[in-house]
């Protein structure tokens, strides 16, 4: 059973949405059956309320055109709907976008995923906004805070973004002579809206973001429509970039990186963490002396190597025929002896 404030709440929404389109009076009172949906929307103002019931109107027969015309005329009385300071929609969940993220970085070598001090380190941060999510996703906030002391900053460079169907390619330079980047991308007629991206770095504190905003083409300013947004229930976006790491680095240092990312209100959320060790240090090998002279055409060779960082993979062994140039004999072996075939008398 509903509490009188939401009832009342509800005849406010049905003699409004009545006054104005008489003739769908039948959808209007089915909306007595939905008042736990709209409220749902957790709207301390009855004009959002109604934005929740037209949207409402969908599950009580109204046609689609017919919803889009309530939509608009919503929006179009925007200064002349009534004013309502009811807080029982308050007692329910807000229609809400939902957030799983997540990270990827170089993919190195081995469980530390080494990789070399020279190596550039590309890095992409995933969002998504869950299919059982209650509304799109208006305002997108991506956090990295990238450490000084391991990542060259002046390396940092943007690259590919992308939310749904729509990719974003920024210029390839360096953040610190790129300065911010801002692009708009035109959602018509699929959304009346603008999704705006900017992406900008504090060169001092190593701290990189993305900001993903909702646009309403005819003010130029964010939409206020509750049901609009770049990024609807079911739909992914990511950033990506790419840094440097500082070449005095020492074999050993772990490189980490983790962001954040902001739905609407809602709290910010932290992707797991990505990390990548360090390995500045050239392995060491050699192969085992030989006599001038061999006995026979057949004769063992023996080889060995270190490396104190991400270790040996594998070697490629070389040999001369009679002072010619070096060419390889075994190539990527994981063995450390093998028996090689010459030819008597060379």
């Amino acid at each position: 059973m509903e509490s009188p404030d939401r009832v009342n709440t509800l005849a406010a929404i049905v003699t409004l949405l009545n006054s104005q389109f008489p003739s769908l009076a039948p959808q209007f009172a089915c909306l007595t059956d939905l008042a736990g949906a709209i409220c749902g929307a957790g709207s301390n103002s009855l004009l959002q309320t109604v934005f929740f019931a037209v949207a409402a109107l969908k599950d009580c027969g109204a046609s689609p055109d017919a919803v889009i015309k309530l939509e608009q005329a919503m929006a179009a009385n925007a200064n002349t709907a009534p004013d309502s300071s009811d807080q029982s929609c308050l007692e329910t969940d807000a229609v809400d976008s939902l957030d799983p993220n997540d990270i990827s970085g170089p993919r190195g070598f081995g469980q530390q995923r080494w990789v070399a001090e020279t190596a550039s380190l590309p890095y992409g941060v995933f969002f998504a906004n869950e299919i059982s999510a209650t509304a799109p996703a208006q305002d997108v906030v991506v956090g990295n805070t990238l450490n000084p002391a391991n990542l060259n900053v002046g390396s940092l460079a943007l690259g590919p973004l992308a939310f749904g169907t729509h990719a974003v390619d920024p210029p390839s330079l360096p953040l610190t002579i790129l300065g911010s980047f801002t692009q708009d991308v035109d959602l018509r007629p699929t959304q009346d809206l603008i999704a705006r991206v900017t992406a900008s770095l504090n060169a001092r504190t190593g701290s990189l973001t993305w900001h993903f905003q909702s646009i309403d083409p005819s003010t130029g300013k964010p939409t206020t429509n509750p049901l609009l947004g770049f990024l609807p229930p079911g739909e992914q976006g990511s950033v990506t970039f790419t840094g440097q790491p500082l070449q005095t680095l020492r074999t050993g240092t772990q490189v980490r990186d983790q962001a954040t990312v902001v739905f609407d209100v809602n709290p910010p959320i932290s992707t797991p963490i990505w990390l990548n060790t360090i390995d500045n240090a050239p392995p060491t090998s050699s192969v085992s002396a030989l006599a001038p002279e061999q006995a026979t055409s057949c004769f063992d060779v023996q080889w060995s190597g270190t490396d104190v960082g991400s270790g040996l993979a594998n070697f490629t062994i070389f040999a001369s025929d009679d002072g010619r140039a070096y060419a390889p004999w075994l190539s990527g072996t994981t063995l450390t002896a093998a028996v090689f075939n010459g030819q008597a008398g060379q």
